[in-house]
């Protein structure tokens, strides 16, 4: 991002919110992308991971306060990431719109753009983010499985089976189909999902017989509901 120094202005302005036209399906699926519904399940889990005494209200604090904190840094890192993304593929686009930038093309756009050595850092960035989205996956079915069906599989075999499920469409897409397709029917179908994964996790965090005086705020429900 810092050699295609894109106007401040401009990528201030992207924060406005607002659909271009025939933008709509890449604005559903930039919803699902962004706020997967598993990974709602994900953070709530991890919490579970830390040692706190429930009773101990002081505890407790300072345990959310530190989760926030963490939350907040890998959304920000993750912002930052997503940012610099968008603005260098911005930059090819600007420089040589004839074509769209697709996942099947992106690794030219940065070739011609920045070199050789752009491509297989992209390479190596885009097998780093597979890996960290099945993890999250994988991890975020677990805790379903344990707390809604209380249901116990060793790791190696939950790995091997979601994994198995999961190559095998992506395997045949790869010689008969398009990646951007499928990519953005997923997306789609995450944002779909993703209020029978909010509007429960809103109703019991904010109910004071489940939460007590930590139950959230009105004004985090309100703006959580929008």
């Amino acid at each position: 991002m810092f050699i295609v120094a894109p106007d401040g202005g401009q990528v201030m302005s992207g924060f406005i919110p607002g659909v271009p036209s025939d933008s709509f399906d890449e604005m559903i699926g930039l919803i699902g992308s962004i706020i997967m519904p598993h990974n709602l399940f994900l953070h709530s889990a991890l919490v579970l991971s830390r040692k706190v005494d429930p009773k101990d209200k002081t505890e407790v604090r300072e345990s959310n306060k530190y989760f926030s904190i963490e939350a907040a840094l890998s959304l920000g890192i993750s912002c930052v990431i997503n940012l610099s993304v968008i603005c260098t593929f911005a930059y090819y686009h600007l420089k040589d719109g004839s074509k769209d930038i697709t996942l099947e093309n992106a690794h030219e756009s940065l070739q011609q753009s920045f070199g050789s050595a752009a491509k297989i850092i992209w390479a190596i960035g885009l097998m780093a983010a597979g890996q960290s989205s099945t993890m999250t996956g994988t991890y975020a079915g677990q805790f379903v499985m344990q707390g809604f069906i209380n249901l116990h599989i060793p790791t190696y075999l939950r790995v091997f089976i979601t994994r198995a499920i999961a190559v095998v469409p992506a395997i045949i897409v790869v010689f008969v189909g398009s990646l951007d397709s499928l990519d953005g029917f997923l997306n789609i179908l995450q944002a779909i999902q993703l209020p029978f994964a909010l509007i429960p996790l809103l109703k019991f965090s904010s109910n004071y017989l489940v939460m007590g005086e930590f139950k959230n705020s009105l004004i985090i429900t309100v703006f959580c509901s929008i």
